[in-house]
């Protein structure tokens, strides 16, 4: 507690840096979605403040939840997470945890070894395959 110059009067310590948040982690990750979690620091804090950004842009939101899922996120994208514990002042911020993630693809990737000794033709869900020597 802060104590005014008359050494009666009390009030809330101001500038002070919550603590850490700790064990941040993805819990889920779509196309375009990402869920984090993370635990609460040690002593006091009003709220936490999540920043993310990719090589187009960032972006934030405040929550007082100890998880998150932020959407309308590009598929494929790179995005760099930090959260961080909110003094009561609403401004004085604890030290940023960090996670960078990937969007998932909307698309899949696959590829198929076959060989045969003679000519062939393979039809696998409308695609044709083959090889004539």
């Amino acid at each position: 507690m802060a104590v005014a110059a008359d050494n009666t009067t009390e009030g809330s310590p101001v500038g002070i840096s919550p603590d850490v948040v700790t064990n941040l982690v993805s819990t889920d990750n779509t196309t375009s979605s990402v869920s984090l979690s993370w635990n609460s620091p040690e002593g006091e804090s009003s709220f936490y403040r999540i920043e993310w950004t990719s090589g187009s842009g960032s972006s934030s939101f405040d929550t007082t939840d100890l998880s998150i899922t932020i959407t309308s996120l590009t598929p494929g994208v790179d995005y760099q997470f930090l959260v961080m514990a909110v003094a009561a002042d609403n401004t004085t911020e604890g030290r940023p945890v960090g996670i960078s993630l990937y969007t998932s693809n909307d698309y899949v990737t696959w590829q198929i070894v076959i060989c045969f000794s003679t000519p062939f033709v393979v039809t696998i869900n409308g695609f044709q395959i083959f090889n004539f020597r």
